[in-house]
């Protein structure tokens, strides 16, 4: 069985690798980005969920997953939802 994680993981001008029932599912990169960052997501499950937000400012990107399934700039968010073999950007858009 795989537990909810609360709450909300913040990030600074850093990669970060997302676990989903490891990692809070909303992941907020807050910090100004002096290159560009990446949010690579590990192995889901079926019905794995996060939400990646960016409010930092700088002129680099967010990178979210492999490809990447999203590009994000300045206060942009998106969904991802894992469906048991690969995640698939659900939604997104602007703060």
């Amino acid at each position: 069985v795989i537990g909810i994680v609360p709450g909300v993981l913040a990030v600074g001008d850093a990669d970060e690798t997302l676990t989903a029932g490891t990692t809070s599912p909303t992941v907020v990169w807050g910090t100004t980005l002096t290159a560009d960052r990446s949010a690579s997501l590990a192995s889901g499950y079926a019905g794995g969920k996060f939400r990646i937000v960016r409010t930092a400012a700088g002129a680099f990107n967010l990178n979210v997953g492999t490809g990447p399934l999203k590009v994000l700039a300045t206060n942009e968010w998106c969904d991802l939802e894992h469906d048991g073999s690969s995640w698939a950007l659900t939604a997104f858009g602007s703060l």
